[in-house]
């Protein structure tokens, strides 16, 4: 299946933090500003979803590599002195939609930093009652 948009969701110190996600002529995801953060609830977080949902992925020039923000935005956004500091508190999932299904995958981190995609992924029909439980799923997650 096509990938239709992708999406970032973060956890740190009690606080969901969703970047905008951009995708590159070169073809990879670059978070972007405006990083957006709201308490960890279900009604919060379904309308920013659903909000990173109905933008989508824009395309955007690769940067250079000199070009890259010495600090990531949702680090900054998050008030966190470096990004090793938040990767070590942080949680990370990624929401993939195609035209009828979301997966969600929870990320874990890489023992040198970063991050790494888990074995597997939960999937939901792209539904209400889809986008209900994919929520709740993060939720009880954090």
């Amino acid at each position: 299946m096509i990938t239709t948009s992708r999406h970032h969701i973060y956890l740190y110190k009690n606080r969901l933090y969703v970047p905008r996600l951009a995708r590159t002529d070169a073809g990879f995801y670059l978070e972007q500003e405006p990083v957006s953060s709201v308490e960890p609830a279900p009604a919060e977080l379904r309308v920013l979803l659903e909000s990173r949902i109905r933008e989508g992925n824009p395309v955007t020039a690769a940067p250079m590599r000199k070009e890259y923000p010495s600090l990531p935005r949702v680090v900054r956004a998050a008030g966190a002195r470096t990004a090793r500091a938040f990767e070590r508190e942080a949680r990370l999932w990624a929401v993939e939609l195609t035209s009828n299904r979301m997966k969600l995958e929870a990320l874990e981190r890489h023992p040198d930093g970063g991050w790494v995609q888990p074995q597997r992924a939960q999937e939901f029909p792209s539904t209400s009652e889809g986008m209900d439980a994919l929520v709740s799923t993060i939720l009880k997650d954090a």
